[in-house]
C-alpha cells in the first residue's frame, strides 16, 4: 500500500510487505495496488480453535482474490493454546514464519524449536513430512509464507 495512503489514517495499523524476487521478464512491469480489508479474505477452521486465513494462494479449495505474478502462499493463522497443526507445503518451496503475537512451537514432537513473537524462522527440512506447529501455552498468531 503506497505510503500516502498509510499516512492519511487515522487508526493504528500493521502489517506485512514481503518482498518477492519476480522472474527477469516481470521485473520492470507497472506495480498494482489490490486493496482488500479483512472480510474479503477466506478463512480455513481446519480444527476447533485454529483459524487460517487466506491471504494469498489456495487451502483447503480457498483461494484468495490477490493476484500475484509469481506462486506464492500467505496463510495467517490464530490458534488458541494447546492446540496443534501439521503444515503441508512441498518442500522445493521456501518456507518461512513469522510470530506476530505469541510463541509457536514447530517440528516435531522433543525437537520443537520455540519462535517468540517479532521472530522469523526459515524451515528448510527435506522430505515430503508436514511442517508440525503447535501454541502450548498461550495464544499464537503467525503467518506461514511459502514461494516456488
Amino acid at each position: 500500500m503506497p505510503m500516502e495512503i498509510l499516512v492519511k489514517s487515522q487508526t493504528h495499523a500493521h502489517g506485512l510487505q514481503p518482498c518477492i524476487n519476480l522472474s527477469k521478464r516481470h521485473k520492470m512491469c507497472k506495480p498494482q495496488y489490490q486493496k482488500l480489508l479483512d472480510p474479503h479474505f477466506p478463512r480455513a477452521r481446519p480444527k476447533d480453535k485454529v483459524v487460517v486465513k487466506v491471504i494469498v494462494g489456495e487451502l483447503h479449495s480457498l483461494k484468495s482474490q490477490i493476484y500475484t505474478r509469481t506462486i506464492i502462499l500467505h496463510l495467517d493463522f490464530k490458534m488458541s493454546n494447546n492446540q496443534t497443526i501439521n503444515q503441508t507445503i512441498p518442500k522445493t518451496d521456501n518456507r518461512y514464519l513469522y510470530v506476530l503475537n505469541g510463541t509457536a512451537y514447530i517440528g516435531h514432537l522433543g525437537h520443537e524449536t520455540e519462535t517468540k513473537a517479532h521472530h522469523t524462522l526459515l524451515l528448510f527440512e527435506d522430505g515430503t513430512s508436514p511442517d508440525r506447529i503447535q501454541a502450548k501455552d498461550e495464544e499464537a498468531n503467525f503467518v506461514y509464507i511459502a514461494t516456488s
